[in-house]
């Protein structure tokens, strides 16, 4: 990631080096992270059942696999791929994720959010 004020990050999500996420069963690739912890971009290869409050607002896109996503006291739907989302911050959700699950994710909060949190 650069400082410079025209720099354009960049990756293919199918080819880009992938780092441990045993938080979500997975591993995550990152494009972008804010100085102030308040923004996040990145990309995601997650597996198995997972429950939290979002700490920020989700805005994700399908790249591979399924999910089953329940909002407590909201909707219950599937994502698969080509599907768009955006689920908003202070909700719990609660994800069913294929074994092939792979999303790229922006993650937008007001205060700064510790991703690994859930």
């Amino acid at each position: 990631m650069s400082d410079e004020p025209t720099a354009v990050e960049r990756f293919n999500v199918h080819d880009t080096e992938w780092e441990p996420f045993p938080e979500f069963d997975g591993s995550k690739a990152t494009l972008y992270s804010s100085a102030d912890g308040t923004k996040l971009a990145a990309s995601y290869k997650l597996s198995g059942t997972h429950s939290w409050v979002l700490p920020y607002d989700d805005y994700f896109y399908v790249i591979a696999g399924h999910a089953r996503v329940s909002v407590k006291g909201g909707e219950t739907f599937e994502v698969s791929a080509g599907d768009f989302c955006h689920l908003r911050g202070g909700n719990r959700v609660t994800f069913e994720m294929s074994d092939d699950f792979h999303e790229v994710s922006t993650l937008v909060a007001d205060k700064p959010f510790d991703i690994t949190s859930h």
